[in-house]
């Protein structure tokens, strides 16, 4: 009985430190997330941080990090160990027990010393799954921690949610209609208002508009980035979230403005949107998209492992890989997000090239901020404050003396007003 009597102090001491146990760990999961995350965004920023000369702060912040993150697994160190000594200081107790009273029986003859020994055989053999229980806790809870982070992400919900019901999106035609679309990224702020457009399949529309006008929202909806509060978006007249969303993205090519191209060789760039394409396909969409020449003059031509981001290449090469992926994906949406507005003359007109031939019986939403890319659409939309102001084909509305019309004699050059400029432009 006297060697059971170390079984309630034991449940005790792991009554009371459970939950200290599992917030202390649960504690410093959440610092470490946060100390990886600074040195991500460090890492991929690195080119800002030594323009600005941010390299000392930088530094300061991933020291508090670190520092935050050491007091964090000491707090919860501290409290594993004041656990295990209490636990380990029962069972010793138990035992300096057992030696004294069978110590005193033996004295007074009541017991021999080989029956004491062989007692404390048994009680070793006692104690020690005993004390493996009492110690299994402190990493039991540590890993009930590390799981309470991983399940938090696993059971967010996503903003986009493809319903039960939702079906396979296999033929498209390509109409495209925004059906009085208001959405936004806070409840109380709305980014499109009221807004109805109406694409025809193989049909261009240039969006253009001042910086937070709603462009790039208003693109995003069609792969379902995010979904419309009020309204709908179809594809030929099906609302797109009767689809699933790997079937509707699937139908949809993306030539954004800043292209993140992967530590892996050209032709696994291109072919990112068709694993299994043949060499001959992605070679053919890189020479539609004015790519093969400058790939072929790569050290190890298509097999070239670029560096982080495709450091390695050029912006226009960058892009014209891009428009290749596009290309080979072969899908009936595309959406561009001005692509050549950071190129020299000479590559925008190579791209300016490679996008004509893309766009080539696909309906085409792109965001345009200069007049290469406006003048072959087949309409404009004008997006002010969240609202289509103008919307048509350029030359009627260059006629109607508007919005538009201002936007097209700043890029032509007719007119100079700097600040003006930089706000229709945008």
């Amino acid at each position: 009985l006297l060697s059971l009597a170390v079984i309630p102090p034991i449940v005790i001491t792991l009554r009371l430190h459970m939950k200290p146990m599992l917030e202390r760990s649960y504690e410093q999961q959440q610092i470490e997330g946060r100390l990886y995350s600074l040195v991500e965004q460090t890492l991929s920023a690195i080119v800002i941080v030594k323009t600005f000369r941010r390299e000392t702060e930088t530094e300061r912040s991933f020291r508090d990090s670190a520092r935050e993150l050491l007091d964090a697994t000491l707090a919860s160190t501290r409290v594993q160990l004041r656990f295990k000594v209490l636990a380990g200081l029962a069972t010793a107790s138990g035992t300096a027990a057992i030696l004294w009273v069978g110590g005193s029986h033996a004295l007074d003859g009541r017991l021999t010393i080989g029956g004491v020994l062989v007692f404390l055989t048994y009680l070793r053999g006692f104690y020690a799954p005993l004390n493996t229980i009492a110690y299994a806790p402190p990493t039991v809870q540590q890993a009930a921690g590390s799981a309470r982070r991983v399940l938090e992400v696993l059971e967010h919900e996503p903003e986009v949610a493809e319903r039960p019901s939702a079906v396979e999106l296999n033929h498209v035609n390509g109409r495209l209609h925004f059906e009085n679309v208001h959405v936004g990224y806070e409840p109380d702020r709305t980014i499109l208002h009221a807004v109805d457009l109406e694409l025809e399949p193989g049909e261009m529309a240039a969006i253009v508009g001042r910086t937070g006008a709603g462009k790039t929202t208003l693109v995003s909806l069609v792969p379902r980035f995010l979904d419309p509060w009020e309204g709908r978006v179809s594809i030929d007249g099906t609302d797109i979230r009767e689809f699933t969303l790997a079937s509707l993205r699937k139908k949809i090519a993306i030539v954004s403005q800043d292209v993140f191209l992967f530590p892996r060789t050209v032709a696994e760039n291109i072919a990112y949107g068709r694993p299994g394409a043949e060499m001959a396909e992605v070679e053919a969409a890189a020479r539609s998209a004015q790519a093969d020449e400058f790939i072929r003059r790569l050290p190890q031509g298509y097999e070239t492992v670029l560096g982080e981001r495709g450091a390695t290449l050029s912006g226009g090469e960058r892009q014209r890989i891009s428009i290749a992926r596009a290309f080979l994906t072969a899908a009936p949406i595309l959406i561009l997000d001005e692509p050549t507005s950071a190129l020299d003359t000479e590559t925008e007109a190579m791209l300016v090239q490679a996008l004509t031939a893309l766009r080539h019986g696909r309906t085409v939403l792109v965001i345009a901020h200069r007049l290469s890319t406006v003048k072959n659409a087949d309409k404009v939309v004008v997006l002010e404050d969240g609202q289509i102001v103008e919307c048509g084909p350029p030359a009627d509305l260059i006629a109607a003396r508007g919005r538009y019309s201002r936007f097209h004699m700043l890029q032509s050059g007719l007119i100079g007003d700097d600040r003006t400029v930089s706000v229709a432009v945008e």
